[in-house]
């Protein structure tokens, strides 16, 4: 038979419990988190009245939950903290909060595993520590920007576009005779590496176009590089397309002569006026005497506003003749042509010839620039176009050569001469020069 306390016993027993200082535990630990104590000891059989109705208190290393009670007075009831044998508290969960060395739940790790086997958690963030230049390999660390790439989870050198690391070196598969095509396929002594194939080498200068060489300097399709080839009116000549006639220039699908072509004077697309011609490069006008003025021609023989020379103009009511406003010191040609002829000289309104003592070539160039018929090509003497008439105005003429007009070189004087027209000068020229 089981012994049984008789009831004054119990009523101190209760009394005690009810006086004692209540006690959660919850200071005594640095921040603990909260979670589910062990389970404490069972308790004594319940017994009537006294039977579970106070949670357990105590100071063990790990709360629990409450003992089974036979006879259940309170049932469910929290039990904080816990003794060994924590006192009936009926059937229910403990709730450890106290300082206990293994009090607290499970804590937060650093995070889900990133999905892609390819990425690693850095900070929190899935990085591709593969390509990632500032996580290469690994979280934080970084390569070089300037001259480092991370390739692979490590950081290599920056290759050009077309390049591969070939024992990390950047390397060019398509050309490279020791990496041709593959990294570390050499190709025989005698080949090189053309379109990552290995093949014989075209002589020296030429050039591999496609799977055949080519001379530059002269192919027609293959003009100074692969692929440059000259239109149908061109030739390749020293790895450029020109006009066969080197001294022909290709103008708009055809070759021209800047020289002498009206309508690419001096450069391609350059047209002459109608009222003018290309020589030597430049457009000058067609008539003798004419010259371009303010991109006209005007007759410089006998426009008083331009007389002479473009804006040399003659005083009101003065005419301007051959050239020369009044006409003193005009000449012309006789005889022969606009380029060839017995000299004649305008002087005191009558025309007069020259005498050929001392007449050279130097004298004739004033003539013909005089006449804006390019240079003297000959001075001859002895009425070469046949003799003249009437007044022999000139003799022992002395001209430089630089002199505009024929009246300012030496001379005797007006009409001071000891010739006879069989003495006539006359002069050749080269026909008008830019």
């Amino acid at each position: 038979m089981t012994p049984r306390l008789c009831l004054p016993v119990l009523a101190c027993l209760a009394i005690a419990a009810a006086c004692a200082p209540a006690r959660n535990d919850r200071g005594g630990g640095p921040d603990i988190a909260p979670g589910p104590g062990a389970q404490g000891g069972d308790g004594d059989d319940g017994n009537g009245e006294a039977a579970g109705g106070n949670p357990g208190e105590g100071d063990g290393e790990s709360p629990g939950e409450g003992g089974d009670g036979d006879d259940v007075v309170d049932p469910g009831g929290e039990g904080e903290g816990g003794g060994e044998d924590a006192v009936d508290g009926g059937e229910g969960e403990g709730v450890g909060i106290g300082g206990g060395e293994e009090a607290g739940g499970e804590g937060e790790g650093e995070g889900e595993p990133c999905e892609e086997e390819a990425l690693v958690r850095c900070d929190g963030v899935c990085i591709p520590v593969d390509a990632d230049p500032t996580n290469c390999g690994d979280c934080g660390v970084i390569c070089d920007e300037e001259i480092d790439v991370c390739r692979a989870g490590d950081c290599v050198y920056r290759c050009e576009e077309d390049e591969e690391i070939c024992n990390g070196v950047c390397t060019n598969l398509e050309t490279s005779a020791h990496h041709c095509g593959l990294c570390g396929h050499r190709c025989e002594i005698d080949q090189d590496c053309h379109d990552s194939q290995c093949v014989q080498p075209c002589p020296h200068g030429w050039l591999r176009c496609g799977e055949t060489c080519r001379n530059p300097t002269n192919d027609q399709d293959h003009c100074g590089g692969c692929g440059e080839f000259c239109d149908d009116w061109l030739v390749c000549r020293a790895a450029e397309c020109r006009c066969e006639d080197g001294g022909l220039v290709d103008c708009e699908g055809a070759c021209r002569d800047l020289a002498e072509d009206n309508d690419n004077c001096g450069e391609c697309g350059l047209a002459c006026p109608a009222d003018q011609r290309c020589h030597q490069s430049e457009c000058s006008c067609e008539e003798p005497g004419f010259i371009v003025c303010e991109g006209a021609c005007v007759d410089s023989f006998n426009d008083p506003q331009n007389c002479g020379d473009c804006e040399e103009a003659c005083d009101d009511g003065v005419e301007c003749q051959f050239g020369v406003c009044g006409g003193e010191g005009a000449i012309r040609l006789a005889g022969g042509n606009e380029l060839q002829g017995r000299v004649e000289i305008l002087h005191n309104g009558t025309w007069g010839t020259v005498c050929d003592d001392g007449w050279d070539r130097n004298d004739a160039t004033v003539v013909c620039n005089q006449l804006r018929q390019g240079q003297a090509v000959d001075s001859p003497c002895c009425a070469r176009f046949g003799q003249g008439g009437g007044q022999i105005w000139m003799d022992n003429v002395n001209c430089t050569g630089q002199e505009v007009r024929l009246d300012q070189c030496g001379q005797n004087g007006w009409g001071q001469h000891n010739c006879g027209h069989g003495e006539d000068a006359s002069v050749i020229c080269t026909g008008p020069q830019n």
